[in-house]
């Protein structure tokens, strides 16, 4: 994977630089507390007055350590102490000894928060000495202004301001030299801070001017109250805080229901979202994949042991794709058996490797219910900025691709071609085939199967059609797909196997019985209901179950041979036939074809049109008739469009055709009358099309 750059020479000088400045700061600020304390040593004892500075000291002292915190809201804890009141008394009764009063209850306010380094801890104390400094340095100013105890009150609150615009400047100017923050912006963030040091420190002044007119009982009235304020106010924070902390762990448990997932604790749709808009933002070192995974064969799972063994082995699911990612890497789950995984720093090739370094992570069996459960999973795949730099876009592209990844290659990655099968129109056409299977716009034509050397009509397929009221009649290579990868290929082909299956009852009671057959696909096979649903249509109709043939596709079978050959085992098992469709067109190894549990073979029509002008053709079609009867199958030709074809289908014994020289695929009605016309007239009676419409679904 690629890595971010490396910082540029103007980058390390300005971070250089940054450092001189903060360095200058801190102790350019503790360097100018150091006279400050100096002229506060020297006016005490220049007045006299030490006598004074012990009791202010403890006062100091005590104050600091009976802070009362007001409320801790997450990281930030705000809280006061009297310790400040304490040092604009002295200010205003005994103005030298106020910066070293200050310095005393300091260091006990540090003492009680805990230890830290050693250049903030004195930032913090000169920070302190010099707001103190500046408030008794503006109040010696001003005490004269304006006589008697006005002058006095009017002095100590500009002292006030004073110390708290001194002690705000400092701290809100050294943090935003560290973090880069704006220093208005810091000074705004402390508004609580400014009312009520400027409410504590006046409390102070008074009390000091107070001192002096008043004496130290006269004093204590004012006092006396303000200590019962403190422990009233200290009462009703802690109340407060433990309502705040309530409310917080309620935001907590708000956010992890919006933005993680309940079952898996892995992030949501939305928090993926979220880090994929933060991901393609910051991509400065190279590309930002996603990857959306799709458990195949989940259903079955959930069908089988029930949801709650189901949910288990999605819980599994994050702690694997783990093993194959680096910490950085971000997965979440989308909902049902869909995950993601978001690569900050991965292009096709890198995200190539992590998908299929997932898939083999998961496909490891998982124990479940007593059993070693084995489960494969798609993967689509979408990079930015090759395929987007909209977090909309690329997560609807990385489902795109998983949409053809679970077509049977395991592993897709977005092309633009693809977007062609996921277009508006095909997204209405999808609702439209909704109501279409649960409507009447659906028909089912028949195209007879005929044995290829009496010419006798013995069955027929069941080909779905849809005559839409916009398109026309829509060919079935263009829904049948639509219908298996948004799942109602189930429903279509229930639709199909109980108008099939009626159909062949009526043909039995008017006494002209036909065999009929289905075409399955994988999503079928899938459907571990469909048997009984099967066996349930066959039942109502009165029809024995050698009446209906199953026809899957050699891709089909390819797929999955393993759980192919379980559901068709199971066809099997109730007397209905199994055909393989198509065959000749997949990749199978013949090694699969003896194992297979079918009854009969369907030789593509792209041979049988091919074998009377290419003989390496005529070969092949003369040896899977031999092959299919030495493994003891029925062979069919589908495709057969002439007498010729016909004829040679027959001198090599293949069993069956269909084709448009016998007969395009007909509605009911017709084809009841073409069967009719056939039994009573022979092979005369054969119907040519007058176009050659698709006849096969």
């Amino acid at each position: 994977m690629s890595h971010r750059n490396q910082p540029t020479l103007r980058t390390r000088a300005a971070t250089e630089s940054s450092t001189l400045i903060r360095g200058f700061a801190l102790w350019g600020t503790v360097a100018a507390a150091v006279p400050a304390l100096g002229w506060s040593l020297f006016m005490v004892a220049a007045s006299g007055a030490w006598r004074l500075l012990l009791p202010f000291v403890v006062l100091g002292i005590v104050a600091e350590l009976l802070r009362v915190r007001i409320a801790r809201a997450r990281a930030e804890t705000m809280s006061f102490s009297l310790s400040g009141t304490v040092t604009m008394a002295a200010v205003t009764s005994a103005t030298p000894i106020a910066p070293l009063v200050a310095l005393c209850a300091a260091i006990v306010h540090m003492g009680v928060v805990g230890t830290r380094r050693p250049d903030k801890l004195l930032f913090n104390l000169a920070v302190l000495v010099l707001a103190t400094s500046a408030g008794s340095l503006i109040y010696t100013g001003t005490a004269g202004w304006v006589p008697g105890m006005p002058g006095t009150l009017l002095a100590g609150g500009l002292a006030v301001c004073a110390y708290v615009t001194v002690n705000l400047s400092l701290v809100a100017a050294i943090i935003a030299l560290h973090s880069g923050q704006s220093f208005l912006a810091l000074i705004r963030d402390a508004r609580w801070y400014v009312p009520t040091n400027l409410l504590l420190g006046i409390t102070g002044a008074f009390l000091g001017a107070s001192y002096q007119e008043l004496g130290v009982v006269g004093t204590a009235i004012f006092v006396l109250p303000i200590l019962v304020a403190r422990y009233t106010l200290a009462f009703y924070a802690s109340r407060s805080e433990e309502t705040i902390r309530m409310l917080e762990a309620q935001a907590d448990r708000m956010e992890q229901l919006a933005l993680y997932d309940t079952l898996t604790e892995l992030p949501n749709r939305s928090r993926l979202h979220d880090k994929l808009e933060v991901a393609l933002g910051a991509r400065e070192a190279g590309d930002v994949a996603l990857l959306l995974l799709d458990l195949d064969r989940f259903k079955e799972i959930n069908d089988t042991f029930g949801h709650q063994p189901g949910d288990r082995l999605l819980q599994h699911v994050g702690p694997r794709l783990r093993t194959v990612l680096h910490a950085e890497d971000v997965v979440a789950r989308l909902g049902g058996d869909e995950f993601a995984v978001l690569l900050a720093h991965a292009g096709v090739w890198e995200a190539r490797e992590v998908a299929e370094r997932a898939r083999e992570a998961l496909a490891r069996p998982y124990p479940l219910e007593g059993y070693m459960i084995e489960v494969s999973a798609s993967v689509g795949i979408a990079v930015a900025p090759d395929h987007g730099l909209d977090a909309d876009v690329l997560m609807r592209r990385a489902e795109i691709a998983m949409y053809v990844a679970k077509s049977g290659r395991g592993v897709a990655v977005y092309e633009p071609a693809q977007e062609e099968q996921h277009s508006p129109e095909r997204l209405a056409l999808i609702g439209e085939l909704r109501q279409a299977i649960e409507g009447d716009a659906l028909t089912v034509h028949y195209q007879p199967k005929v044995d290829c050397a009496t010419g006798d009509v013995f069955g027929a397929e069941a080909l779905v059609r849809w005559q839409h009221e916009r398109h026309g009649l829509i060919p079935p290579d263009r829904f049948i797909p639509i219908a298996e990868h948004t799942g109602l290929i189930r429903a279509l082909t229930r639709r199909v196997l109980t108008t099939a299956i009626t159909d062949a009852a009526g043909w039995a009671q008017n006494g002209a019985p036909l065999s009929v057959s289905v075409n399955l696909s994988m999503r079928d096979l899938e459907d571990s209901d469909l048997p009984d649903f099967v066996a349930g249509l066959l039942a109502e109709r009165g029809l024995d179950a050698a009446v209906l043939e199953v026809e899957v596709t050699e891709s089909t079978i390819m797929l999955d041979p393993q759980q192919v050959c379980a559901a068709l085992d199971r066809f099997r098992a109730m007397g209905i036939a199994v055909a393989v469709d198509d065959f000749g067109t997949g990749y199978s190894a013949l090694s699969y074809l003896k194992d297979l549990p079918v009854d009969e073979l369907k030789i593509d029509r792209s041979f049988v049109q091919q074998m009377m002008t290419d003989l390496k053709t005529r070969a092949i079609v003369r040896s899977t008739v031999a092959l299919g009867h030495a493994l003891g199958l029925v062979v069919v030709a589908e495709g057969v469009e002439d007498e010729a074809s016909r004829a040679f289908l027959a001198s090599v014994g293949c069993d069956s055709a269909q084709g448009f020289y016998f007969s395009r695929p007909l509605p009911l009605a017709e084809f009841v009358a073409w069967v009719h016309a056939r039994r009573q007239h022979g092979s005369a009676a054969s119907v040519p099309p007058a176009t050659k419409a698709p006849s096969a679904a």
